[in-house]
């Protein structure tokens, strides 16, 4: 499979539980609610790390200032997503739903904003300047990171995710 299928995928599903959280507006016990987020951040962030894992790596090796500007960009966006997502883990059942849902609505904004962007020229070029064979070795790549990124996640004790971690490594501070 092509790196910006698996990508776009992901982009689909990612776009499909927005769509679900944002039909639970108003409601702050739900149960079904704060589980379909940590899904959404499971998700968005597993895919975002791997994502910068293996195509923004090669994208950074391209001595071309409007790629390296367009993948910087891409990754502040990475950053700023990752924020918002923390802050909204923070407080999933809110006290006051209506900031809670708002701030998810600027999150999916800015996600739909980032994934238009990518697939318009970051897929485009990948598409035109890696191989084959090496679209579908970053494939490969990005599905077994987001496998382990998801299965590490899963066996972290919570306390742990809260720690804040070395941005190169992943690993908890201490």
């Amino acid at each position: 499979m092509d790196i910006a299928k698996a990508l776009n995928r992901d982009h689909k599903m990612i776009s499909v539980l927005f769509k679900q959280l944002e039909s639970y507006c108003g409601e702050t016990k739900s149960a079904g609610l704060k589980e379909l987020y940590l899904k959404l951040h499971e998700t968005l962030s597993c895919h975002a790390k791997a994502e910068e894992r293996v195509v923004y790596k090669r994208l950074f090796t391209v001595k071309k200032q409007d790629v390296e500007f367009m993948t910087h960009e891409s990754a502040i966006e990475h950053e700023l997503v990752d924020k918002l997502l923390t802050e909204l883990k923070r407080s999933v059942q809110p006290k006051n739903p209506l900031k809670w849902f708002s701030k998810l609505k600027v999150l999916r904004e800015m996600v739909e904003h980032h994934v238009q962007e990518e697939e318009k020229y970051i897929f485009k070029y990948v598409k035109k300047n890696f191989s084959r064979l090496e679209r579908s070795e970053m494939t490969e790549e990005f599905v077994k990171i987001k496998e382990e990124l998801k299965t590490s996640r899963k066996l972290t004790p919570a306390y742990q995710n809260r720690r804040p971690r070395n941005q190169e490594t992943g690993v908890a501070a201490h």
